[in-house]
């Protein structure tokens, strides 16, 4: 066979910067993530969906950015752009389940810090020290599990129930406390001590 058919193609940088208008069919090809899309002769790359068959889906790590809504969440990724840390200004409606995070701690000395996951477990080995590691507006569950009777050093936490004071871990089952930061103070309350 003599003939050979070349399909148009470029780095997905490349095409978002140039946005060239493919002509009406005309394929573009991003070489780098295997999707590709399909000319109509008069809209721009950026403005044109990607094409049917399209491989794995492109990886779009993490967003970056304030991000008024889930329309604004929708461009940034049809966009592609290098996406870290979304920060929501208005209401965002999720479609299915919010799936969180789970941390397992496991040493003696831990930091309390939601980015690590907003969900922590710990099976306690030894007496442990935690330290504070929330920003103001995070929260976090922790379950603690202490069958051996190992005591905790709270930072300076105010309690909202048990009469202020820190939990007494339950020595079977689970002790829940949840924590949160709001004005620079640093809440937890007892969800559940395993009974």
């Amino acid at each position: 066979m003599a003939d050979r058919i070349q399909i148009r193609r470029d780095t997905a940088s490349n095409w978002t910067s140039v946005n060239p208008v493919l002509a009406d069919g005309e394929i573009g090809l991003e070489r780098d993530t295997s999707q590709f899309k399909i000319g109509n002769g008069t809209a721009a790359w950026s403005s044109l969906p990607y094409g049917g068959i399209q491989g794995p889906a492109p990886s779009y790590g993490n967003i970056t950015g304030t991000l008024a809504d889930q329309t604004d969440l929708q461009a940034a990724l049809d966009a592609k752009a290098p996406l870290v840390n979304p920060d929501f200004t208005g209401n965002v409606t999720l479609g299915g389940a919010l799936t969180e995070t789970i941390k397992q701690l496991s040493t003696t000395y831990e930091a309390l810090n939601p980015l690590d996951g907003t969900l922590q477990t710990h099976v306690l080995n030894g007496n442990t020290t935690y330290v504070d590691a929330l920003q103001n507006g995070q929260a976090m569950t922790l379950m603690i599990e202490d069958g051996a009777g190992y005591t905790v050093a709270w930072p300076a936490i105010t309690w909202v129930n048990d009469g202020g004071s820190a939990p007494t871990l339950a020595t079977s089952g689970t002790t829940v406390v949840v924590l949160w930061k709001a004005f620079a103070v640093l809440y937890g309350a007892l969800v559940g001590d395993g009974s």
